[in-house]
């Protein structure tokens, strides 16, 4: 599910950079340096699955966040990785996932923030539209993932004993613009 399209891998190294293979192989002997960006920031966690996984996931993402200097809000990349981690509850298989966060800049000095989710069931995330009257609602997650993305997508996972895919997504982070407020008053 590459941005704007189905449910295709994406191929690893492709701009915006998907948010790499799992964090205990880490990213210098898995990934190699970026060919199309610096990394400026990275962090990982194992997150236990179960009650409370999508809570666990977005605050430590949030602390993370928060000791980073983001040019801009985070927001959207976090109610992204919150359905990210909500689907890997849902349908990883696995006692555990593995969260990843990157802050990068291109050559062009614009900074782009992923999230990944890494989880045990190699089936690719499938895109469905949201069942009406279920409770709870289902069916939104990957809706909510393309609103809060300018890229997202998958692959599978192939590497020896980590065995699944991983799904991210990135968003281009941007200054807030200031407001204008007109040209100064006369005296």
């Amino acid at each position: 599910m590459t941005a704007g399209s189905g449910s295709s891998p994406a191929p690893p190294g492709t701009w915006p950079p998907a948010a790499g293979r799992w964090c205990s192989t880490l990213w210098a002997s898995t990934c190699g340096a970026p060919t199309r960006g610096e990394l400026l920031r990275h962090a990982c966690q194992l997150i236990p699955s179960g009650p409370g996984q999508v809570t666990a996931a977005r605050q430590w993402a949030s602390t993370i966040l928060g000791t980073w200097d983001l040019p801009g809000p985070a927001g959207p990349v976090l109610a992204g990785l919150s359905e990210l981690a909500a689907n890997a509850a849902a349908y990883g298989f696995a006692d555990a996932v593995g969260i990843t966060m990157r802050l990068w800049r291109t050559p062009e000095g614009a900074q782009w923030l992923t999230a990944a989710v890494h989880d045990s069931n190699p089936a690719p995330p499938v895109l469905h539209a949201p069942a009406a009257g279920v409770q709870p609602p289902r069916g939104w997650g990957l809706l909510i993932v393309t609103s809060c993305a300018d890229a997202h997508g998958w692959y599978p996972d192939a590497s020896p004993g980590v065995p699944g895919k991983t799904v991210w997504l990135a968003r281009r982070i941007q200054p807030p613009r200031q407001q204008h407020r007109g040209p100064p008053a006369r005296p």
